[in-house]
């Protein structure tokens, strides 16, 4: 909240809700989906793990994207 303006501060705290309310519309569809694609008996790889390969490569791009805003922003703007 300190790397944004005193103006700018709503908009931040109105776009993180926007975001889980999103992936709570998105991510149970297409769990299920991969989970039912990938577990039938037709399926051209079965793997009824899917939607943990799915969920894992998920966190792994978001720790990328963390990992990126950090080390463009440096740890001296970061105020905890």
């Amino acid at each position: 909240t300190n790397l944004v303006g005193k103006d700018q501060y709503g908009e931040l705290q109105g776009s993180i809700p926007s975001v889980v309310a999103l992936t709570a519309i998105l991510a149970p569809p297409i769990m299920a989906g991969s989970f039912s694609y990938f577990s039938r008996a037709d399926a051209v790889v079965v793997f009824p793990g899917a939607p943990f390969l799915i969920a894992a490569i998920l966190v792994v791009i978001g720790l990328l994207m963390l990992v990126r805003t950090l080390s463009r922003v440096g740890a001296a703007d970061l105020e905890l």
